[in-house]
């Protein structure tokens, strides 16, 4: 294996792309040569590059959805997949085919999780979670506050949309009003999130990670300052569905000033959970009863400018909380694979 003579250079077509790379293998740890193709949002691999031309079935294959390559040392990258076990090792000739195989598997992978968004239903999202009675709480008790004679505040819950409110079974005082009111209130997708700065080491069997950290040992004997620099690491982004729910009209045009931070409290309806407004949550599935696994107040926050991705495969923010003196700093990074996606986020946060 890796004894034939290989074209190093990959070729690309539109979004597709093939060529050899050397693959690291998650058990032993040995390097192999593969012949690759990048077909839609699948990475495949052969042995032989005429296996892969005659169409027999492939040695291994990814699914792009969720994932995300980063640079590693010399000419090697990372592609990190969070729905799978451990992470894809993978070595081009040269850094320029290396930075080419990041550009279109990670423009394969924004585009795959567009393309997800465009099929889930935010009202059945917010319906799995058991938050749909506490917005119609939420809009009831503006709409009471506007009636109450506190006025309305220029694009918060309540106002001249609700003016076909009527009375609703939810219980005395609450009122029912069109799902797009209410939708208007709400934004749900997916997105990669990076949580954290800090590198992460490839995930790997445990005999690679045995001799990762016996390759290490030896590199501290020899040069204890430079060691760390050496060790494979990447950002870790994860594959998430994002939601914000918002006192604002979060659509395009509305007013975005806050009436408050709300917090709806659960009632008695089946499945209803409490809900927090202006406040952005992370989810590992959408249409189920989880929780979410992180949750980021936005009131303190600052959003940065929509940025391009180093690679040019898709666009970015960081969304900045300063911290204070119960809370650490942190910055969330939601990469999107269009400037349209990453600037409607931008524009509610």
């Amino acid at each position: 294996d890796g004894t034939e003579s290989v074209d190093a250079e990959p070729r690309a077509t539109s979004d597709h792309l093939k060529g050899w790379l050397r693959k690291k293998s998650h058990h032993v740890g040995l390097w192999k040569h593969r012949f690759f193709k990048l077909e839609g949002s699948s990475l495949r691999y052969w042995k032989k590059q005429e296996s892969a031309e005659a169409g027999q079935p492939p040695r291994g294959e990814l699914v792009l959805s969720g994932c995300h390559a980063v640079v590693a040392q010399e000419h090697r990258f990372v592609i990190h997949a969070s729905h799978q076990q451990y992470d894809e090792e993978l070595m081009a000739s040269s850094d320029q085919e290396r930075d080419k195989w990041i550009r279109y598997v990670n423009r394969a992978a924004l585009h795959r999780l567009s393309e997800v968004n465009r099929g889930v239903s935010l009202e059945g999202c917010l319906r799995a979670k058991g938050l749909w009675q506490a917005l119609e709480k939420a809009v009831a008790a503006v709409t009471a506050r506007r009636a109450a004679g506190f006025g309305s505040v220029n694009g918060e819950l309540g106002g001249s949309v609700f003016s076909d409110a009527s009375d609703d079974v939810c219980g005395p005082g609450v009122h029912s009003f069109p799902n797009s009111v209410l939708l208007a209130h709400a934004r749900f997708g997916r997105v990669l999130l990076r949580l954290s700065e800090k590198p992460l080491p490839p995930r790997q069997g445990r005999l690679v990670l045995a001799g990762r950290r016996a390759l290490q040992g030896m590199r501290v004997q020899k040069n204890p300052e430079t060691a760390d620099d050496q060790q494979p690491s990447y950002e870790a982004r994860h594959d998430i569905w994002l939601l914000l729910l918002s006192s604002r009209d979060l659509r395009e045009g509305a007013s975005v000033k806050p009436f408050c931070g709300a917090t709806s409290q659960p009632g008695h309806m089946p499945h209803e959970v409490a809900a927090t407004f202006e406040t952005l949550h992370a989810y590992t599935k959408a249409m189920d009863s989880s929780a979410p696994f992180a949750s980021l107040p936005l009131l303190r926050c600052t959003v940065s400018i929509a940025r391009r991705c180093s690679d040019e495969s898709g666009w970015y923010v960081q969304v900045e909380d300063p911290g204070n003196d119960a809370n650490e700093p942190c910055v969330w990074t939601l990469t999107m694979g269009t400037y349209e996606e990453c600037m409607g986020w931008r524009n509610v946060i």
